[in-house]
């Protein structure tokens, strides 16, 4: 489990390789989030390359992390943001 901080997101994962999300996130407190549909989000990694390889590195690093650790028998793997 992770804390995230401003600027930080999530939901990515799912979002870059068309799968359900597996991930539960809470607000300590009051928050803006910004929901962005798929069909936005392909727009914004389309005309900014910089945002799409960015939010790849994350992803890649994430799937990294999450390959790392340890699962029970019959456990499903769960993004860890």
């Amino acid at each position: 489990m992770s804390r995230l901080g401003t600027g930080d997101v999530f939901g990515e994962m799912s979002l870059l390789d068309a799968v359900g999300a597996n991930a539960t996130v809470r607000a300590l407190r009051r928050t803006s989030l910004l929901r962005l549909p798929i069909s936005d989000l392909t727009e914004v990694l389309e005309r900014f390359p910089a945002v799409r390889q960015h939010l790849h590195a994350l992803r890649d690093a994430r799937a990294e992390i999450n390959a790392r650790l340890p699962f029970a028998p019959g456990d499903e793997p769960m993004l860890v943001v």
